[in-house]
């Protein structure tokens, strides 16, 4: 992940103060700057947070779909994994993404949020 690219797309959407929530999305598909992700789904029986199935299919589809977007609040995420420690990201996009509402979510993994109709701000990944 470009760090550094992360850090001044981030410093730029808090000083310009027009969302109030600001995530890191890791994902396979390719967005474009102003799409929104749709709702998240959940699989709260898995051991491991990565493990999901493909987006798109049936399997994935079946799950329980939340009401926003999963991400990784920004801060938390600079805070953990800007030391490069995120190989386990190598085969996906990572979006920084905002919106002025967020999600509600039961169970959450650590440093997780929802967001609802969130935009793409920004790819650093």
């Amino acid at each position: 992940m470009n760090t550094k690219l992360a850090q001044e797309l981030l410093k730029k959407i808090k000083a310009d103060g027009e969302y109030e929530y600001i995530g890191f999305r890791f994902d396979e598909r390719n967005m474009e700057i102003g799409e929104c992700f749709g709702n998240s789904k959940h699989n709260p029986d898995r051991e491991d947070e990565r493990d999901f199935p493909e987006w798109g299919t049936a399997e994935y589809e079946n799950m329980i779909e939340l009401d926003g977007t999963s991400c990784y609040d920004a801060e938390y995420f600079m805070e953990v994994y800007a030391d490069g420690e995120m190989n386990f990201f190598e085969d996906m996009k990572c979006y920084l993404i905002a919106s002025n509402e967020a999600g509600c979510h039961d169970d959450p993994d650590e440093g997780e949020m929802l967001l609802k109709n969130p935009i793409v701000l920004g790819r650093v990944l």
